[in-house]
C-alpha cells in the first residue's frame, strides 16, 4: 500500500521536515497525512486479495472484536508503535469497500499528532501497524488469556464471563501451572458452563502462541456451540519500535 506511487517515501518525508516546537505546523502536516492515506488508491492487486479474504468470511457486517455478541466480523489495528498507545477499533462496517476504507482509517490514525509527537521524541521516523479483519463467532463464554506469570510464579491467569450477560458481568478466574498445563485454582460456583478441559485448552494456545511469537501474550478466547476460537493475540507488554517500512 505504501509502496503504490510512492506513498510510503512521500509520508517521510513531511514527518522528517516535521518541526516538534511548532504544534499547529505538525497538526496541518499530520491531518494533510491523514488525507494522504485515506484518500489513497489501493494498488489493484491487494486491493483484490482483500477483498476476496473477506468474501471468505461469509460475513457481510463487522462488530466491536472485544464485544462482538453476534454472528460479525471485526477490524481492529493491532499496532507496534514506540509509545504503545491504543488505536481504535472499526465497529459496525458493512461491505467490502467500506471494509477497505476501514483499514485505510485505521492506518492514518498512526498519524494523530500526539503518536507523530511521541515517535518523533523516541527519533522513530516511521510507523508500523497491521489491522485484523476476522469473523467473530457468537459464543456462549468469552474471555482472555494472559501467559504473564502471577507475582513471578509460572502460572498464567484465565479470565472467562458469559457472552450474553445482562447488566454487571460476572467474570471468574482460572489459574493454570504454566509447565504442567493443570489448572490450580478455580471458583467455587460458576454462573455458566465452563469445563476444565476447556480452560486447559485455552491455556495451550496461549502457550503456544507465545511460543510462535517470543513473547509474553494476551489471548481473546470465545467458545461457540462447543468449539474454541483464539479471535486476537497482542503483546502484554509494549513492543520495541520497529525500524522496517510499514
Amino acid at each position: 500500500f505504501l509502496s503504490h506511487k510512492m506513498l510510503g517515501a512521500r509520508i517521510r518525508e513531511r514527518v522528517r521536515e516535521m518541526n516538534r516546537q511548532d504544534p499547529a505546523g505538525m497538526e496541518r502536516e499530520c491531518t494533510t497525512i491523514q488525507e494522504m492515506i485515506q484518500e489513497a488508491d489501493w494498488p489493484p492487486p491487494l486491493k483484490h486479495e482483500i477483498k476476496s479474504a473477506y468474501h471468505k468470511l461469509g460475513e457481510k457486517s463487522i462488530a466491536w472484536l472485544s464485544e462482538g455478541t453476534a454472528e460479525s466480523v471485526a477490524v481492529k489495528p493491532s499496532n507496534i508503535e514506540s509509545a504503545g498507545h491504543a488505536i481504535p477499533e472499526q465497529p459496525n462496517v458493512k461491505g467490502d469497500e467500506n471494509v477497505l476504507h476501514a483499514i485505510q482509517q485505521c492506518w492514518a490514525r498512526m498519524y494523530e499528532p500526539a503518536r507523530v509527537k511521541e515517535r518523533l521524541k523516541e527519533q522513530v521516523n516511521d510507523a508500523c501497524m497491521g489491522v485484523i479483519v476476522q469473523r467473530i463467532p457468537q459464543g456462549e463464554v468469552q474471555g482472555l488469556a494472559r501467559t504473564q506469570p502471577l507475582a513471578d510464579a509460572p502460572v498464567m491467569n484465565i479470565e472467562a464471563w458469559p457472552v450474553q450477560s445482562q447488566g454487571e458481568r460476572k467474570t471468574v478466574s482460572f489459574v493454570v501451572d504454566k509447565p504442567r498445563l493443570k489448572v490450580v485454582e478455580k471458583p467455587s460456583f460458576l454462573p455458566f458452563k465452563l469445563e476444565d478441559a476447556f480452560v486447559l485448552q485455552i491455556a495451550e494456545n496461549a502457550k503456544r502462541a507465545e511460543l510462535h511469537y517470543g513473547f509474553q501474550v494476551e489471548v481473546d478466547w470465545v467458545i461457540e456451540q462447543g468449539k474454541l476460537y483464539v479471535v486476537h493475540v497482542k503483546p502484554s507488554n509494549p513492543l520495541p519500535a520497529c525500524k522496517d517500512d510499514a
